[in-house]
């Protein structure tokens, strides 16, 4: 009698393979080679990995790219189909954070203020909003430069005489 179904399935597990979908607006900051950690909660392992293949193919229904690590596997500890947590550790950037009260606007383009000279002058931006409520700016900006920040920005306006002190002073 034959049968439709395999008897015998032959797995090579001394590496196995963490696949994760990375949403495409994260792929600029991975590469092949990145950092990461492949974390196992059933076994409370946790492997450290790099990004060893990222797929060149865009899935249109969730615009996500799959991307894989290899997690090496010597003692067939792991087992194919396990749950796994995965955190990718991109290369650090440089970036200048502002305060949610350092700009005028909404959405990605905002004002802020910087003096130039004692005067309030003020300057269209790009920024990214992060989790926390801060905002990144995506601008460049020459080093050393002054911005006005505060809950008092909505009442500055372009052109106005500003006076820079170095005290502090607190409400009481």
């Amino acid at each position: 009698m034959r049968s439709e179904r395999s008897v015998l399935q032959i797995q090579k597990i001394d590496i196995m393979v963490a696949l994760l979908y990375v949403p495409e607006v994260h792929l600029q900051s991975i590469e092949l080679g990145t950092p990461g950690r492949v974390h196992i909660p059933s076994m409370n392992q946790t492997y450290e990995s790099k990004v060893d293949l990222i797929n060149d193919r865009i899935d249109p229904k969730t615009r996500t790219i799959d991307v894989r690590l290899g997690v090496l596997n010597p003692d067939y500890q792991i087992k194919p189909g396990l749950f796994i947590e995965v955190e990718l550790i991109p290369k650090p950037r440089q970036g200048i954070l502002l305060p949610p009260n350092s700009t005028k606007g909404l959405g990605s383009t905002r004002y802020l203020f910087v003096v130039e000279n004692g005067i309030a002058s003020q300057r269209q931006v790009k920024v990214r909003e992060l989790n926390d409520g801060s905002l990144e700016l995506l601008d460049d900006i020459a080093p050393n430069t002054r911005i006005i920040v505060g809950k008092s920005i909505h009442m500055v306006s372009d052109g106005a005489s500003v006076i820079i002190s170095d005290q502090s002073y607190v409400d009481s």
